[in-house]
């Protein structure tokens, strides 16, 4: 409506290899060509599409690359473009050569180069030299290596045509999985529609059914006795009604597990392994409703929650496949006179003590381990997240776990928590959370009770304070945004949370400045929104120790 000119500045290979990592980090399929021929055909086909609507659009080629260059100028011939719809651009000082020459023939060339403070603009330089220098690079072609002309001018097309080498594999990015090899989950991309709408929609679903009654589970049967659970972003809204676990309770869910471990203790690990297979496959299916389930009963926002599903899934998938290599122990050599094996064997019954900032990924991550090594689990899911908890259950059930093999017993801490580690029927105890419980529940493990015929191992992983050092050299546009990410994603209530900025005093007001400017551009409100950037604390009492 405003009849304003637009220009499209077509480029390739600006960033390319950051995409290709950031894809790998994240087991997505990779974004760009990783073949050559195919990304300079690709260039041609665009440049081709633009020229064709010159009438509407601007074009700016920027390239060093002669066959592209020349591509373009015959296209816009054909064509009939005229000269004031296109344009040729190169960095200042670089390819002289190449400048001097589209000079000549098409009397026009663009210069540009970065303006701004030193060291953003050495960093753009530094790019732009690495990107020429490369070996697949037209101009260290040219200039450093004199490949054959012709075959820098070859029509890419004719290139991918004659040589299926230079075509990227088909099974490129998180597809090309082996059978046996593990890759972690891949992480969300919400730049992607159909992402965000199954995340919308999964919380419409678990909307649905707030208010639920969840029981506890031991060998098999359901055990009822109540407490509620509340949205920490709307207190007035009921997530579910629980039932409480007291000491009678953790004694039958201890004695249904020692009931059921020695036939678990004598599965086979590949069949043991398979339960757990099978669970991250359900996990995988219902990713988006387990993320929308955090959302309303954790206050995890959509990214948060999906990672936490996710690394769910990679522990289900990790430990089934470090099962299988460990299960045949190894040989540690004989001496004369002597046979030795070296093999691993289950403890009995493990307690599973769960934190609720990571309700799902850490319990399954501590649970899983237990069960694929033979043990049975009493899981005790933390006093905030027992809904979170109980989907772990509903895995696991679903995957035809035997009765017994894993049992949930929720209840308030002072209630169940010291008599849960002290029990004389539990041999093993993992637990993630405060160091405070953490060292409370290693020394009372230490103590050996009437009946008890082990001594307790514990596997204890304790909060910690992260630092990120800031150098003098660092550059804040980088710098703070990844403070602020690190310290206000879930709203810091994590350990690997940067809860420190250590800042060397050159840039340290700069640094500041910009941080609390960034601080104050995050928008609060409830995690179910995606446009907020800060949600609500878990609950009154750690609003109360933010604000003393």
């Amino acid at each position: 409506r405003e009849a304003l000119p637009i220009s499209i500045r077509l480029v390739k290979g600006a960033y390319w290899d950051y995409e290709i990592v950031v894809a790998r980090q994240k087991n997505w399929p990779v974004p760009v060509y990783t073949q050559k021929p195919e990304t300079d055909a690709a260039f041609e086909r665009i440049a081709r599409r633009i020229l064709e609507n010159h009438d509407i659009v601007h074009l700016a080629v920027g390239s060093h690359n002669i066959r592209s260059v020349a591509a373009v100028l015959e296209l816009a011939r054909e064509l009939d473009v005229s000269d004031d719809r296109y344009e040729f651009q190169v960095l200042y000082g670089m390819a002289e050569p190449v400048r001097k020459a589209l000079r000549d023939e098409v009397e026009r060339v663009r210069l540009y180069c970065p303006y701004g403070e030193l060291l953003p603009g050495m960093a753009y330089l530094v790019r732009r030299l690495l990107e020429n220098t490369a070996n697949e690079s037209f101009l260290r072609q040219s200039f450093v290596e004199d490949t054959d002309i012709g075959r820098l001018l070859e029509n890419p097309s004719v290139r991918l045509t004659s040589s299926p080498s230079n075509r990227s594999a088909p099974d490129e990015g998180s597809d090309s999985e082996e059978k046996d090899e593990f890759r972690n989950e891949p992480a969300p991309d919400f730049s992607r529609s159909e992402q965000r709408e199954a995340y919308a929609e999964a919380l419409t679903s678990v909307r649905k059914q707030l208010g639920k009654m969840y029981s506890l589970h031991i060998g098999g049967r359901e055990v009822e006795s109540e407490a509620t659970i509340v949205n920490p972003a709307n207190p007035s809204e009921a997530t579910g009604h629980v039932h409480q676990a007291g000491t009678e309770q953790v004694d039958e869910a201890v004695e249904a597990a020692k009931d059921a471990f020695p036939a678990w203790r004598d599965t086979e690990p590949r069949k043991r392994a398979a339960f757990l297979e099978r669970a991250a496959e359900i996990a995988r299916r219902r990713l988006f409703e387990l993320a929308a389930w955090q959302t309303l009963e954790v206050g995890k926002q959509w990214d948060q929650a999906y990672a936490d599903v996710t690394e769910a899934i990679d522990f289900l998938r990790y430990y089934a496949r470090e099962m299988l290599r460990l299960a045949p122990g190894h040989d540690p050599g004989d001496l004369p006179g002597e046979e030795n094996a070296y093999f691993y064997r289950p403890k009995g019954v493990a307690a599973v003590i769960a934190p609720w900032n990571f309700p799902l990924a850490i319990s399954c991550g501590m649970a899983s381990a237990a069960i694929v090594t033979g043990n049975c689990v009493v899981y005790k899911p933390s006093e905030r997240s027992p809904i979170a908890g109980h989907t772990l259950l509903e895995l696991f059930r679903e995957a035809g776990l035997p009765p017994g093999v894993f049992n949930y017993v929720w209840g308030r801490p002072e209630a169940i928590g010291d008599y849960l580690v002290e029990h004389p029927g539990v041999s093993l105890i993992a637990f993630t959370g405060s160091m405070k419980v953490g060292l409370r529940i290693l020394q009372k493990a230490a103590v050996v009770h009437e009946g008890q015929t082990q001594v307790k191992k514990v596997i204890a992983e304790m909060g910690g304070k992260n630092a990120i050092i800031v150098d003098d050299d660092a550059d804040l546009d980088e710098a703070v945004p990844a403070v602020i990410e690190s310290a206000t994603s879930y709203q810091g209530q994590k350990c690997s949370a940067c809860s420190r900025a250590i800042v060397l005093d050159a840039i340290y007001d700069r640094f500041v400045e910009r941080l609390i400017e960034a601080a104050r551009s995050l928008k609060v409100g409830p995690a179910e929104d995606p446009a907020n950037a800060f949600g609500p604390v878990i609950d009154e009492r750690a609003q109360k120790t933010i604000l003393e």
